[in-house]
């Protein structure tokens, strides 16, 4: 796939540019977006950065108008700047194609902004509006612009030398004789190349890939035969043909999805791998779970889902494993999904999955300890309180986090407020019907549902 740059620039940039996109074209496609004043350029990122690969900006002030807290450090940059070879460059130029000009009236817009040109400005014309770099972009650019427009109109300059892409409709409508300067080719194909090649470095850190281990049980609430030894062999036979049916059922998803059809049978499941940015399109970014979905429809069995992600295939692999073991834990169809950090989300296929992790960090793992229970049971009950956003939790509750009985779960609850870590209330929530019903208030949650550390 090709790398996709945008390009927010002025037109008299973009005609420009046009022709090293061209020129670029096997490599890159660039996007190119106009904004009709400043105050466009930060909407124009914020619409378009999840679009693209990287951005170039033409000019200081396009990248200054970008409002800092949107910029997204993942996303590359390329800055066109003019430096003071270009001021001297541009100088040549007038002076050749005008001998016997006086330098001293010749405004240059952008001189304020490089350093090393101090030295030179009192031979050139003063502005009539001092500029500081501390003003506004907005204020910089009305003064700077004012200074054209004013300079020329009294007559104080022949000639104006600027770097800024936006002024040039407005010089050229009142028939200022300027200079609009622009980095040579040469610069602007260089920074192109760094630019792809930062993309490239960047897309192998990030390139993590995501397993997926699929397999079948029958159905909890099919009928079981009376002979142990033909229960088991229907039971095969069942399998063995979901699983023809699935990978044939598989192929049609990842066609409609337009995905490569990596599925695989091993052993008594199929396995199949996608690139880590798929993954997280199909998954609503950890939210659902598109292909449970689309099997549920297609399938009586039970359909558990694992997914691991990893920096290296054995890796992914073995997180693959773990969210399976994960899923057949949990009762009926369900998917999970195990990070390269051990980080467990799910169920997918519900809204609001629980997280947690298989090793804990020392402050849960001692709270599990002092409760007597295991510290991932803990986990899932505050991450559950979390998407409930109360800490206000009753047996059923606990019992659908942990997919286990309502008995185990008042087992459960009963030993937390055994230990002072829960008190039993009476209340009705909000939306339901009849009795108020008995909640177990957690004292180490808070009251939105939060872990009190």
């Amino acid at each position: 796939m090709k790398t996709v740059i945008g390009v927010i620039t002025t037109l008299p940039h973009k005609s420009y540019l046009e022709q090293l996109a061209e020129e670029f074209q096997e490599l890159c496609q660039m996007k190119f977006f106009v904004p009709e004043t400043l105050y466009d350029v930060d909407v124009l990122y914020e619409q378009n950065k999840f679009d693209v690969d990287a951005f170039i900006l033409s000019g200081s002030f396009i990248y200054e108008a970008i409002e800092k807290e949107h910029l997204m450090a993942q996303l590359p940059i390329r800055v066109l700047k003019d430096d003071e070879g270009s001021i001297y460059k541009g100088l040549l130029k007038i002076v050749l194609s005008n001998p016997g000009i006086d330098t001293r009236r010749i405004y240059i817009d952008f001189a304020n902004r490089i350093e090393s040109f101090d030295e030179f400005k009192d031979r050139f014309c003063p502005p009539i509006y001092p500029v500081s770099l501390n003003d506004s972009i907005y204020e910089q650019t009305r003064l700077l612009l004012k200074n054209h427009i004013e300079l020329w109109e009294s007559g104080q300059i022949d000639f104006s030398i600027t770097a800024y892409g936006h002024f040039v409709p407005e010089l050229t409508s009142r028939n200022n004789k300027f200079l609009f300067l622009r980095p040579t080719v040469e610069t602007v194909r260089n920074l192109i190349k760094s630019l792809l090649d930062e993309v490239k470095i960047q897309k192998l850190n990030n390139r993590k890939m995501v397993v997926g281990r699929i397999s079948i049980e029958p159905d909890e609430h099919q009928e079981v035969n009376p002979s142990p030894l033909a229960a088991i062999a229907a039971v095969s036979d069942d399998v063995e043909d979901e699983i023809a049916s699935l990978k044939i059922k598989l192929k049609d998803f990842f066609k409609m999805q337009k995905l490569v059809d990596t599925s695989q049978r091993i052993e008594d499941y199929v396995q199949l791998e996608m690139p880590y940015e798929a993954y997280l399109s199909l998954s609503d970014h950890l939210q659902s779970c598109a292909l449970l979905t689309y099997l549920q429809r297609t399938t009586s069995n039970m359909v558990k889902i694992g997914w691991g992600s990893g920096r290296e295939y054995f890796q992914a692999r073995e997180n693959a494993e773990k969210a399976n073991r994960q899923a057949k834990a949990y009762r009926g169809s369900c998917s999970f999904f195990v990070s390269d950090d051990q980080k467990v989300t799910g169920p997918l296929d519900r809204s609001g999955a629980i997280t947690f992790k298989e090793m804990a960090n020392d402050e849960i793992i001692e709270l599990s300890e002092r409760l007597g229970i295991h510290n991932i049971n803990l986990q899932k009950i505050i991450s559950y309180a979390s998407i409930l956003g109360t800490n206000k939790l009753s047996s059923e509750d606990v019992a659908n986090c942990l997919s286990i009985t309502v008995r185990g779960a008042n087992r459960i609850l009963n030993q937390i407020e055994a230990k002072a870590y829960a008190g039993i209330i009476h209340e009705k929530r909000e939306n339901t019907k009849g009795r108020p019903k008995k909640y177990y208030e957690m004292t180490f949650i808070d009251g939105q549902g939060n872990y009190i550390s």
